[in-house]
């Protein structure tokens, strides 16, 4: 099934609205307003610990999610307004899961939330409530995100490793273009300051790639891979591709600008890295929309043209080693 064209931040809204809505229905229908606060309270919680993951993987989270936020939440209720014994609590629960924490990513945004459940249960105590309240309605909350987002994982199983492909692409026509600055010919005097930026831009490509990276291994580790995750790994590895050949150095860029700054060869370069840049964010366009990429002939002419002037150099006097 292809995935609607939806912006990225609407589908990952869609979730807590549904789940805030449902929320804030049962409470109309029950005429209980001091419910509200725990209930959303839940629902925020239940958004902190969220993981990408297969669907499988989503049951076990959650499983580990509910059983955590319990723990943390009926020992804050219990305790609270004991003084020395509340304090003694929070601190072992806190010490507790912040060596939890330590083991792994995961683990640590489970012991985040575990924390924030009892936060959260503090904060929402009255004493007129009765003390078994708080901590089922942040409960409730949790487990109401938790469906939404199970519900949405059936209808667009997909979307999360297929968008964080996209953002890659996206990252990539970034760095693409700022690496195209190191060939403008009069620019060859301050080339010293587009390092700065280049390296600005592939800390995104970084940052991009590991997170498709981690969307992909949740993915893939099961025996049975859907099609489309294998054809979003494709697109991955020639992205990975592209990003170790665009980021050699293979000439002294500001010696090179400063010789051939009267010769279209330089200027050639500039384009075509420039025109490669807007590739990859139309890969990443059609990423999003579903669709197949389409090559730009245009681009396949630019690449032709930019070869023939390169051997015509090759066959001439003292060029540099271009490749």
């Amino acid at each position: 099934m292809k995935t609607p064209l939806l912006k990225p931040l609407l589908i990952t809204s869609l979730p807590v609205f549904a789940s805030v809505f449902t929320a804030a229905s049962i409470v109309w229908q029950l005429g209980e307003p001091k419910l509200a606060m725990p209930f959303v309270l839940g629902i925020i919680a239940g958004g902190l610990v969220d993981l990408d993951n297969r669907l499988t993987g989503r049951l076990k989270n959650i499983i580990a999610t509910v059983a955590l936020f319990t723990l943390s939440s009926l020992v804050a209720q219990s305790t609270l307004g004991t003084g020395l014994p509340f304090i003694l609590a929070m601190t072992l629960m806190t010490f507790g899961f912040t060596i939890m924490g330590a083991v792994g990513l995961k683990y640590r945004t489970f012991a985040f939330g575990a924390l924030a459940v009892a936060t959260y249960t503090t904060l929402t105590y009255t004493p007129e409530t009765y003390w078994l309240t708080n901590p089922f309605m942040i409960l409730c909350g949790t487990v109401l995100y938790s469906t939404a987002i199970l519900l949405f994982q059936i209808v667009l199983p997909h979307r999360p490793v297929q968008e964080s492909v996209a953002n890659a692409y996206e990252a990539l026509g970034g760095y693409l273009e700022a690496k195209a600055d190191f060939f403008d010919p009069d620019e060859a005097e301050w080339i010293g300051n587009r390092h700065i930026d280049l390296a600005m831009s592939n800390t995104g490509v970084i940052t991009a790639f590991n997170q498709c990276r981690s969307a992909l291994f949740y993915r893939l580790r099961g025996k049975h891979r859907h099609p489309r995750t294998a054809k979003m790994l494709r697109y991955y590895f020639a992205a990975q591709d592209i990003h170790e050949r665009i980021s050699s150095a293979h000439v002294d860029y500001q010696e090179m600008s400063e010789k051939f700054k009267n010769t279209d060869i330089i200027f050639r370069i500039h384009r075509l890295l420039e025109m490669q840049g807007q590739a990859c964010r139309n890969t990443a366009q059609a990423l999003r929309a579903s669709k197949d990429y389409v090559y730009s002939k245009r681009l396949g002419r630019a690449i032709e043209g930019c070869r023939q002037s390169l051997r015509l150099l090759s066959d001439g006097n003292d060029s540099p080693d271009i490749r």
